[in-house]
């Protein structure tokens, strides 16, 4: 009973991920503290600048980071407001077409629907 859960749950850490994202952060957080520790001494500035390379490195990488999930998240938003609205108007046109059932209505709402479902080549 035991054996199993135990056996169970490491094979679902081991899927998920979690085993290596621990590692990760473990190996990240021991690098980052060596940093420090490899100055001697923070008397002299000269040993102050490697560890502080390491952390503007390592802070200009997660800004860079941010910045690119933040324009990705402005960006999603923005575009949902322009899918919206186009499936408002290919809504309305829709029932323009049912209304009228003229081929030349029928015809355009076709069209517009196929340019929208079907990607550009």
């Amino acid at each position: 009973g035991r054996r199993s859960l135990s056996s169970a749950m490491q094979s679902v850490a081991y899927d998920s991920g979690t085993l290596q994202l621990i590692a990760l952060n473990h190996l990240v957080a021991s690098d980052f503290s060596d940093s420090f520790t490899s100055a001697s001494s923070f008397t002299r500035p000269a040993n102050i600048q490697q560890p502080l390379l390491v952390i503007l490195l390592i802070s200009s990488l997660w800004a860079f980071g941010l910045a690119v999930l933040a324009m990705c998240s402005i960006r999603r938003h923005r575009a949902k407001d322009k899918i919206v609205k186009h499936q408002k108007l290919l809504g309305r046109q829709h029932r323009a077409a049912q209304s009228a059932q003229s081929p030349a209505a029928v015809l355009h709402y076709v069209t517009q629907y196929i340019l929208e479902t079907v990607p550009a080549v």
